[in-house]
């Protein structure tokens, strides 16, 4: 009598860098999907992509799935993350940042795998000399107008929202977990003074979306002495920043650095031994060194320690880059929603647009 197979659904985190390859477009899933093993302990893996910037998504969750951090304590609230063994997540992980650990914590305890981190970074030319803990402190030194600030009209809900929330929140803690009460609801509840500081920035640089800017230096205008970007976006001139020797920084608008991480966190319906299997394909994602490899394609940063020192052995760029979270570890905070998710996130970012 034959049995059904067993299978153990994945939903990988969607929203990572492509780049066109000889007029080709090259999606990074796509490379890491064709090296992840379709066969775990007897189980069928079923790989798919897991929208977590989708609220319906949110309501049906796949055994395994990648899943922006600021949304864990939304998710722990409607019971649908099984929490788990710290002990077991540093096996698999290894070692992590205290920040890191923080964004895949709720309440004390462990809830995600961390996978991935992303920020903004400033990139500078060797031209490019000032130094300042702040983008504010750097305008102030080299005038707005030196700097590349990606445009925020352009930008999602979710950049305009983290954005504001950046300048706004104060904390000592790594993980900021903002209320859906704290959210303004209407412009005169939106804070002009953080507004205005934000806004002093955006009036006075050169403000260019990041497709924008990307295209127009790969046809061969010079990359600016300061820009400010994400790492993805900057995969398809990496060459061009090796070979002009820029540097990367972490750096914060106005105080403290944020970064943005992605987690692997296991389905609360999930039975000892599912689990089990599930684990197995998590380690693979997370130390698999042609998953890393692929990831440096796409300047995709892991959130692992390890996977970063794997990478920094052949990038200046991931060199800097571990040196940088490693100084400032104590200083990089990550927001996270507490009791909503994306429908508020949107809301709020249509309050503020008029103001940022």
């Amino acid at each position: 009598m034959s049995t059904q197979p067993k299978t153990l659904t994945v939903g990988l985190f969607p929203y990572l860098p492509s780049w066109n390859e000889n007029g080709n477009e090259v999606k990074l899933i796509n490379l890491i999907k064709d090296v992840l093993p379709t066969q775990v302990s007897g189980y069928n893996i079923e790989y798919t992509e897991f929208d977590c910037y989708s609220d319906a998504s949110l309501q049906s969750l796949p055994d395994v799935f990648s899943t922006d951090s600021i949304f864990l304590p939304y998710l722990v609230s409607l019971g649908g993350v099984k929490s788990l063994d710290e002990s077991l997540v540093r096996g698999v992980t290894g070692d992590l940042h205290s920040f890191v650990s923080s964004s895949a914590s709720v309440n004390g305890s462990v809830y995600g795998f961390p996978q991935y981190l992303c920020s903004n970074f400033l990139l500078s030319s060797p031209n490019g000399t000032q130094q300042a803990s702040s983008l504010l402190e750097l305008a102030q030194k080299v005038g707005y107008e030196q700097i590349v600030y990606p445009d925020v009209a352009s930008s999602s809900s979710f950049t305009v929202f983290g954005l504001y929330q950046q300048l706004l929140q104060s904390s000592s803690s790594a993980a900021v977990d903002i209320k859906a009460s704290d959210l303004p609801q209407s412009g005169d509840q939106v804070n002009k003074d953080i507004t205005q500081k934000y806004r002093t920035i955006l009036d006075s640089t050169v403000v260019a979306s990041q497709r924008e800017y990307i295209n127009s230096v790969k046809q061969g205008k010079p990359i600016s002495n300061y820009y400010v970007g994400y790492s993805e976006s900057m995969c398809e001139i990496k060459d061009i920043i090796r070979d002009q020797q820029y540097n990367v920084q972490l750096i914060g608008t106005s105080d403290k650095p944020y970064v943005y991480t992605d987690v692997l966190a296991l389905n609360s319906n999930l039975c000892d031994e599912k689990q089990k299997v599930a684990v197995e394909v998590i380690k693979n994602l997370l130390t698999n060194t042609l998953v890393l490899d692929l990831l440096g394609l796409g300047l995709t940063l892991p959130a692992n320690k390890n996977g970063i020192a794997h990478l920094a052995k052949s990038s200046n760029f991931y060199a800097q880059l571990s040196q940088q979270f490693d100084a400032k570890e104590s200083e990089v905070r990550v927001l996270r929603c507490v009791d909503f998710a994306n429908k508020e996130v949107k809301n709020c970012a249509g309050v503020l647009r008029p103001f940022l």
